[in-house]
């Protein structure tokens, strides 16, 4: 039934010509944008007034947001800021500050807009997101320690979202709670149940539990990339990539730096696919370096867990920098035909002898060639190290 009326939505949308459309002013339909009066309705009025192709445009001030409905989102809209990220959207912590109106998140683009105390919500019912575009967006003082954990993430995306770009986006201080001590938790900058022909690129993640979080579950994982993220002062693990439909993922040139609190479920990345369906993984270009020293009281060993984790069927690991205080450079878990190629790994891991290592033992068909392991990080490596240092 979704589906059928997923078609119906297209066609309908595709029968609008960008000659009939408006962009609207939420100020003209009573939004007031100075932090104190609640605006949630003026906005829900303006994009109500509004039709498929049109701009809702919000001009610089403070949005205050409540809760219930939050800013509901229609299909076949832009969203779109002042250019000069002054436009912010203010909430209170426990829920989502806009979220897709009938779980339709379809056509969507939202640009230059501040989400500050609260994030967006894609969800599709039984369907993944479709054509949503988030860019030059902040996310940023999602510390709420509410109930519902899908409020706790900068971007949720509740089934997947295909053909979807989010890029240069910026998120910051994003914790349960606000806290971050030795345990885990789930506030995290993306956070989504699987990702097709869709990319996360050129973001920055700056002080947040987990920067990147996808379990490949409900899309089919195909022509996705990860690439030219910037990470800092990430408490947990920078970008983590779970479970089965990840054909063709694609994870290169993203930058690891500055673990904030590291512990013993600090990692790099992990890119934990299965075996028999997560196949043509491809990790590359990628640097991940350990410079921030560990609490000795916590873990005497004074190392972190892994630089980089890598699972899955002919996936190709090559031509990534892995620095500093892991304990393990580049950990091989279940895999088939891995090849792990051309890295560096250098400093101190490598006087833990796991510099590269098959936790399971020997893989089926696992090559590892041509990797440079050394105590002494060359000039190129010791000078990024010492550029990032906390």
């Amino acid at each position: 039934m979704m589906r059928i009326v997923l078609a119906v939505f297209l066609l309908v949308f595709s029968s609008v010509t960008t000659s009939f459309a408006a962009t609207i002013n939420v100020k003209s339909k009573g939004a007031r944008g100075n932090g104190i009066a609640d605006d949630t309705s003026a906005i829900n009025r303006a994009i109500e007034k509004s039709a498929m192709g049109d701009t809702i445009f919000f001009p610089a001030g403070s949005y205050k947001i409540s809760f219930p409905p939050g800013i509901l989102l229609e299909p076949g809209r832009t969203y779109r800021g002042d250019e000069k990220g002054e436009s912010k959207l203010l909430g209170s912590g426990g829920y989502s500050i806009a979220s897709s109106k009938y779980n339709l998140a379809i056509d969507l683009t939202l640009k230059n807009l501040v989400f500050d105390g609260g994030g967006l919500r894609l969800d599709g019912n039984a369907m993944p997101a479709q054509n949503v575009s988030v860019t030059n967006c902040t996310f940023q003082n999602i510390v709420t320690n509410g109930e519902n954990w899908t409020t706790h993430m900068g971007i949720y995306i509740g089934t997947g979202a295909e053909r979807s770009h989010f890029d240069h986006n910026r998120f910051y201080n994003i914790f349960t709670g606000g806290k971050y001590g030795f345990e885990d938790s789930d506030a995290t900058g993306i956070f989504g149940y699987g990702l097709s022909h869709s990319t996360i690129s050129d973001n920055t993640f700056d002080y947040l539990n987990e920067g990147v979080h996808i379990f490949f579950d409900a899309t089919d994982g195909e022509a996705v990339e990860v690439a030219r993220n910037r990470f800092t002062r990430v408490h947990r693990i920078t970008m983590e990539f779970q479970h089965d439909h990840t054909d063709g993922l694609v994870i290169e040139d993203n930058m690891v730096s500055n673990p904030l609190n590291p512990y013993w479920l600090t990692y790099g990345m992990s890119v934990a696919a299965s075996t028999t369906t997560g196949t043509g993984i491809v990790v590359q270009n990628n640097t991940v370096v350990a410079n921030t020293p560990l609490d000795l009281s916590v873990n005497p060993k004074n190392y972190y867990p892994y630089g980089i984790e890598v699972w899955g069927t002919n996936t190709v690991v090559r031509n990534n920098r892995v620095i500093g205080l892991w304990g393990i450079g580049i950990g091989i878990g279940a895999a088939h035909n891995m090849l792990v190629e051309n890295n560096l790994v250098c400093g101190k891991v490598t006087s833990y002898g796991k510099s590269i290592n098959q936790y399971y033992g020997p893989q089926v068909g696992t090559r590892i060639v041509d990797n440079v392991v050394t105590s002494n990080c060359p000039p190129t490596a010791s000078t990024l190290m010492s550029s990032v240092k906390p």
